[in-house]
């Protein structure tokens, strides 16, 4: 199964940190579903890696509902992006997560779980239940949030841009347990609500 995944660098300093490099996932007909077939709801999320403090990275990450920006599965045009979710690499640790966000405005201070695809250590969400609530608040299609970071202990095993680039390997592969995932309620289609694993990807640097 083919996935999309796009790698850039930018030389642009991000929040005061060092210069960062980013990865965007694509949450998209490529993804696996919890539904059959797929609702159609569809996302992208970027993660922008940075140097800061002593043995520390910094992890920025945007996302974007693109629900109806094409259509597969049963078709949704419309729903809420109520959650996001990724896995911490071996050897490193969650040292503190917020959120300034206007829709995914809750940070997780442990990993959360959602089957049938199981815990993911760093989350955002609209609301303190990463499986279910309701998603009034959530981000609807067609809208980008911002402001979700976390900061995350390397030690000596990784800079920012080591770090981009383990997990750009480790996204690309579907042998290990490093994955994203993406939940959606109010879609209108299908069962009404997803969940989208992203890992295993095909990778490519712009």
């Amino acid at each position: 199964m083919i996935r999309n995944i796009i790698a850039v660098t930018t030389v642009a300093l991000l929040l005061g940190a060092s210069a960062a490099s980013a990865i965007t996932l694509q949450f998209d007909s490529s993804a696996t579903s919890s539904n059959t077939p797929a609702t159609g709801a569809s996302g992208t999320a970027t993660l922008a890696f940075s140097d800061v403090g002593t043995n520390q990275a910094q992890i920025d990450v945007s996302v974007e509902n693109t629900t109806d920006a094409s259509t597969f599965g049963a078709g949704a045009t419309v729903s809420k992006l109520t959650g996001f979710a990724f896995s911490l690499l071996s050897g490193t640790s969650l040292a503190s997560i917020s959120t300034t966000g206007a829709f995914l405005d809750y940070a997780f201070a442990s990993a959360v779980s959602l089957p049938p695809f199981g815990s993911f250590d760093v989350a955002w969400g609209d609301n303190s239940n990463f499986q279910g609530g309701g998603p009034g608040g959530a981000l609807p299609e067609g809208q980008i949030d911002t402001g979700l970071k976390a900061i995350v202990n390397v030690g000596s095993l990784y800079t920012a841009a080591t770090l981009e680039s383990a997990y750009l390997a480790a996204f690309n592969d579907d042998s290990d347990d490093i994955g994203a995932v993406m939940r959606f309620q109010s879609v209108n289609a299908g069962s009404g609500s997803d969940k989208l694993l992203y890992g295993g990807v095909r990778a490519c640097r712009v």
